[in-house]
């Protein structure tokens, strides 16, 4: 009924799936509080919302961590709150539009499902408008149109041959771009109308620029956010750059990933020599591209190619307004005129609805001066007429005490709530200190626990020798028993291990390795098996680079990623475990060594 969040990478693919544009269902995040209890029960909260959203619980305050740095600013969520996350990316520019919903109590969260349940039913299934790979053929035959009017960064007006006026959105709008530069008024264009939008015909799409990039190519780059990039209109990419959003930038692509912007891995090229990028796709093809390197300091021009390539395609079906040229003929201008003077009239009723609204605002700052008079000056209440006999009088009182009566009522909830507050901060203050007490009492009987185990594993082994012939099967005997001794067998079910393989240097690596007993090499392999060592500070687990500051991650297409843990800590030549983790949680360990060993 809902999905569990137990390790950062976890937290890195709900991250991904918050801000894909093609997600259709809400989605509704629960964390815990300092104590690690989620006072939103996911299963109730799943109950609650049907089918209606996807529910997921970041299970520990040290993944809720993870996932705020992975998440834009302010949409993250913690301390045993819940929120709820519309369809689509659109959410990110207003984060109002996904609802944090707080809570200090059980009973209180218990009192919110139902408003929880309210945000996702106002959040409708809503399939995707942003053209991609996967997006089924048009099920409507194609029609033709001229672009009346430009709307910015929310696309181009179109006026069909009936008379209907359709907009055009495509990935570009969602960037900010504006679509007139590519679709400028006057251009003929064809494509697939659904209800109140239109597909336009000849556009590229994310795939398109997954087939034509390669790797170690240099392109040009949009900055979205501190911590994405867009290689194209629709395709967003993790990428971690100080500069501001909007800015152009150029980026060398080590690893190219797919359509959705997964599996890609960029990195900043500085100041290249513009023969050394390589040109962005045109939004249209026979356009330009969509940005250029080094970036214009101009408004881009409309595309005049890209309008010729939209006329030639629409010449085999030509509206009967047009002339030989292709130009709009009369009567799709005198609809063009009939749009515009709509919009004057939207603007004119518009500019009377706002003095209407000043209106009352002045009759409601009227209405309350004469109440604050009334309260100032009680000696005057023999002049004040008596409110039988003018009602507006007795209305204005009537209507004053209730708001009295509700201010007072509300200032008792808030001194009630602060006070609950205090009371919460200091028993949370108090349990913590009890809670680290405990764990580091916790820690201290592992420890001995470990070493009892340890000794009671050599004492076995010392007269009895390997239980197996081929080192691999014993390896994997080893880490068995170590997973074995670990978890109590309440708590196996809820750290299973992971299935590996042995890379061709680890088993000789770790023969030839010393300054560390084999054991707590065993130990490790259990703990990132099990994804303890995704959590745990001391093993410092994080990407393999190249060794060079600021290279890239090491990724194999086959293998997955490359990451490091550390054996040892504070120690000359502390001991170190390169493996590989595949897209599906695979895990190959590939070798062991010395701190500055970055091979793999």
């Amino acid at each position: 009924m809902y999905r569990t969040v137990t390790s950062r990478r976890d937290a890195d693919d709900l991250s991904s799936v918050l801000t894909d544009p093609l997600r259709e269902r809400a989605v509704v995040v629960v964390s815990v509080n300092g104590d690690e209890v989620a006072f939103f029960d996911p299963e109730r909260v799943a109950r609650e919302v049907g089918s209606g959203a996807q529910v997921y619980l970041l299970a520990t305050r040290a993944v809720a961590y993870d996932f705020g740095e992975l998440m834009p600013a302010d949409a993250n969520v913690y301390g045993g709150a819940a929120r709820v996350y519309p369809p689509g990316a659109d959410w990110l520019a207003d984060l109002h539009r996904a609802p944090l919903h707080f809570a200090f109590s059980v009973a209180e969260a218990m009192g919110k499902l139902a408003r929880i349940g309210e945000d996702v039913a106002a959040m409708a299934y809503r399939p995707s408008t942003v053209p991609g790979p996967t997006r089924a053929a048009p099920p409507v035959p194609q029609e033709h149109g001229v672009v009346s009017a430009g709307l910015g960064s929310d696309g181009v007006l179109v006026t069909l041959q009936d008379g209907r006026t359709v907009q055009v959105r495509v990935p570009a709008t969602d960037a900010g771009i504006d679509l007139s530069s590519v679709l400028p008024v006057g251009a003929v264009v064809s494509g697939a109308v659904f209800e109140n939008t239109m597909d336009v015909d000849g556009l590229h799409t994310a795939a398109d620029v997954v087939d034509a990039v390669t790797e170690n190519m240099t392109v040009p780059a949009l900055v979205a956010s501190e911590k994405s990039v867009l290689l194209f209109p629709g395709l967003t990419v993790r990428h971690r750059v100080p500069a501001a959003p909007g800015t152009v930038i150029a980026v060398r692509v080590d690893l190219v990933g797919r359509a959705d912007g997964k599996g890609w891995s960029v990195s900043t090229v500085t100041d290249p020599h513009p023969d050394e990028v390589s040109p962005a796709l045109p939004l249209l093809e026979g356009g330009q591209p969509w940005i250029t390197w080094p970036p214009s300091t101009e408004p881009p021009a409309p595309d005049v190619q890209a309008s010729t390539t939209l006329r030639q395609t629409a010449d085999s079906s030509r509206d009967p307004h047009q002339d030989e040229r292709g130009e709009a003929g009369p009567g799709l201008l005198e609809d063009l005129e009939g749009v515009r003077d709509r919009i004057q009239q939207l603007l004119a009723e518009n500019e009377r609805l706002g003095r209407e609204n000043t209106h009352l605002t002045d009759t409601v700052q009227t209405l309350s001066e004469e109440i604050d008079d009334l309260l100032a000056a009680p000696s005057a209440a023999a002049v004040v007429p008596d409110p039988v006999q003018d009602p507006q009088v007795a209305g204005l009182k009537v209507r004053l005490a209730a708001q009295l009566r509700r201010t007072r009522e509300l200032e008792d909830e808030r001194d009630e709530a602060v006070a609950d507050a205090v009371r919460e901060a200091d028993r949370a203050d108090r349990v913590g200190r009890e809670n680290d007490r405990l764990r580091a009492e916790l820690r201290a009987e592992r420890a001995k626990a470990t070493a009892a185990r340890r000794a009671s594993r050599s004492a076995d082994a010392a007269p009895t020798g390997p239980a197996f012939t081929d080192p691999q099967h014993q390896f994997r005997h080893e880490v068995y028993l170590a997973w074995v001794d670990r978890f109590p067998a309440a708590a196996k079910d809820e750290h299973p291990m992971a299935g590996f393989d042995l890379g061709e240097r680890f088993l000789p690596d770790l023969e030839a390795l010393q300054g560390i007993d084999r054991s707590k090499v065993v130990d490790v392999v259990v703990e990132i098996l099990t994804g303890l060592a995704d959590r745990l500070p001391g093993r410092e687990m994080h990407r393999l680079r190249g060794g060079v500051a600021g290279a890239p991650t090491i990724e194999d297409p086959v293998l997955g990623t490359a990451w490091r843990v550390s054996l040892q800590v504070k120690t000359a030549s502390a001991r170190r475990l390169h493996f590989w983790r595949g897209y599906d949680g695979h895990i190959t360990l590939a070798t062991v060594g010395v701190h500055d060993d970055l091979e793999i």
